[in-house]
């Protein structure tokens, strides 16, 4: 992994370009910390940078990747770059083929064209400039972020939103209720959503619409009742995803949790890495949220090589504000405190590690799809439904040991989606802050909004909103800044398009009656230890509120009125005496406060 830079301005004579550029560099150090390389183009005042993360050729793979044909540099990783290599040669049989895997994705897409992007597979974010045209890519679910845009007279793309723009910017407060809930982070400024390009003419590219964005992949929808014949292949598909991420000049390793996803993962890597293979899993000594006992039931099952790092929730709280600065984007998921704190660690010893993320994607495996006649129900009740009542509805419908959420969490999500009719019923249901205070008094400032949410909810409409919001927008940006602060490369095999589409083939009828994830279950039947097959799941999140004792109360400069401080005040004191309910909004708020403080401007 690496950090990619294109800045061009009309104005030779700018001020800011040389501030621009020393400062967007020093931020994109931390996703490549093995060196920086720029390159200046005075005929068109184009800079490119790049800083280097260095996994495969290591010795002759530095960007931007550069000849009189063209320049180019990516973040990310190839996995067919044998099919590429072996189609370039076919029909170019004199062309040198580079040694980097990224070198090789620019040399691909000048040959065959920008179109060309949808023949690759892997995760990357980058760009190339072929005679008068800059392209830009982003890999298809969004595993590497890019964002582009203007800067007074400044075109940029870059790995990172640069820190010197967040004056700039006003982040809009709803972003609060639902992650980042667009792609557009300004009036000029862009994060490229996954699976597109843009094309820009360099003589047009002050005028904002001259860019032209193109879509090549999207999430499949299924079919109802009939399956297609590629999900025969999924199994296949999955473990031959699962091998050729393998790939590496330097050490991989494999990030287990106690579930069935990343111990198909683990499986399959041990089967084509040996028992050198290493396994890192994070335990909280003494919480329901700590899986290193199932971790360790797959482990010995498999015989891996495997850490166990203890932490105590003092050493969480050491790592609070370096994991707030590791942001460059809100993210309002208190996992991204547990994988900055396992990602510090396992980099100290390698730089690539496999995860099992996509799983869930994959074949409807969050706790929600079972509930979806709940969720109906609950759009249906009156506004002003009182809490008991739902408590008495929560508590018949869900067994107390179901997931890692408690009862009373769960009645004040339903809480949360009966009693906003304007909003999105997702967005109590199981958006950042749904069933907190936080939600509550957030949403009063958006009841003008349009109810046309409020409709029967499917669960293929549920699955849309996974994997076109919840994961690009949330999981995969937390995967990625936390991880690549530290040097570390996370590598999602179940990610793979191919296999997504496979398991997509598969029709919702033979998804909606049986026990979630069944299909992948089947997978594991070979693979995995019984126990592991039946334990619920637990997620990847933490009990912030058992970290926040550690923590002074911040000063709270982004309210906007003396009720907004007093919840403030009331949700971070609750957490502070163990209220497992305050955990997640006295998360949010902090990240909040964080973000109103680095933009000296706040949410509009």
């Amino acid at each position: 992994m690496c950090g990619v830079y294109l800045r061009m301005s009309k104005n030779v004579l700018s001020k800011n370009i040389k501030n621009f550029d020393s400062l967007i560099l020093e931020q994109l150090k931390v996703r490549g910390p093995d060196g920086t390389n720029l390159v200046s183009d005075t005929s068109t005042n184009i800079q490119y940078g790049f800083t280097r993360l260095a996994i495969r050729a290591i010795d002759n793979g530095n960007q931007p990747y550069q000849n009189e044909r063209f320049i180019s540099a990516f973040n990310g990783e190839l996995y067919n770059s044998d099919f590429l290599v072996s189609k370039i040669k076919e029909k170019f049989p004199t062309e040198t083929i580079p040694d980097g895997d990224m070198q090789l994705l620019g040399l691909w897409l000048y040959l065959f064209g920008p179109e060309a992007i949808s023949k690759t597979v892997g995760m990357f974010a980058g760009y190339i400039t072929i005679g008068s045209k800059i392209f830009a890519f982003r890999d298809r679910v969004g595993e590497k972020p890019l964002y582009y845009g203007y800067f007074d007279d400044i075109f940029f793309i870059s790995s990172v939103l640069p820190n010197t723009i967040y004056n700039k910017i006003a982040l809009k407060e709803n972003t609060i209720l639902s992650g980042l809930s667009e792609y557009k982070i300004s009036d000029s400024i862009y994060m490229l959503p996954p699976g597109s390009y843009i094309e820009v003419e360099q003589s047009d590219i002050i005028k904002q619409n001259a860019i032209k964005t193109h879509t090549y992949w999207e999430w499949p929808k299924r079919k109802h009742f009939i399956s297609g014949d590629n999900f025969k292949n999924f199994k296949e598909l999955a473990f031959e995803s699962i091998r050729s991420q393998l790939v590496s000049d330097v050490g991989v390793s494999v990030l287990l949790s106690g579930g069935i996803d990343s111990g198909i993962v683990a499986a399959v890597a041990r089967q084509e890495v040996g028992p050198t293979l290493q396994a890192f899993t994070l335990s909280f000594k003494g919480s329901e949220y700590d899986e290193a006992k199932s971790a360790i039931i797959t482990s010995k099952h498999l015989k891996l090589k495997h850490e166990i790092i203890d932490v105590t929730y003092e050493d969480l709280a050491l790592n609070v504000q370096s994991t707030l600065e590791a942001m460059d984007i809100p993210i309002f998921d208190t996992g991204a405190l547990s994988l900055f704190t396992l990602s510090k660690e396992v980099s100290k010893f390698y730089k690539v590690s496999l995860t099992g993320d996509g799983g869930d994607e994959l074949f409807r495996g969050y706790s929600l799809f079972d509930h979806i006649l709940l969720l109906n129900l609950l759009i249906m009740l009156p506004m002003k439904t009182p809490i008991s009542l739902f408590l008495k509805i929560i508590n018949k419908y869900f067994s107390s040991t179901e997931d890692y959420l408690g009862i009373e969490l769960k009645a004040k999500r339903a809480l949360s989606v009966t009693s906003n009719k304007k909003l999105s019923p997702f967005l109590g249901a199981i958006g950042p802050i749904g069933g907190t205070d936080l939600f509550e008094l957030i949403s009063k400032k958006f009841v003008h909004q349009s109810g046309n949410d409020r409709k029967i909810i499917t669960r293929s409409a549920l699955e849309q909103y996974y994997v076109n919001e919840i994961l690009p927008k949330i999981y995969l940006v937390k995967s990625d800044r936390m991880s690549m602060v530290h040097g570390l490369e996370l590598r999602a095999p179940l990610l793979d398009y191919r296999v997504i589409e496979s398991a997509f083939d598969l029709a919702e009828i033979n998804i909606n009656f049986k026990k979630r994830k069944a299909h992948l279950k089947n997978i594991g039947k070979e693979l995995l230890p019984k126990q592991i097959l039946n334990a619920k799941k637990h997620g990847f999140s933490l009990p912030f509120h058992k970290v926040v004792k550690y923590l002074d109360m911040p000063q709270w400069k982004s309210y906007q009125s003396d009720e907004e401080l007093a919840e403030f005040v009331k949700i971070w004191l609750s957490a502070k005496n163990g209220i497992e309910s305050a955990a997640i909004p006295a998360w949010n708020l902090l990240v909040k406060e964080h973000f109103f403080n680095k933009s000296n401007q706040g949410f509009a």
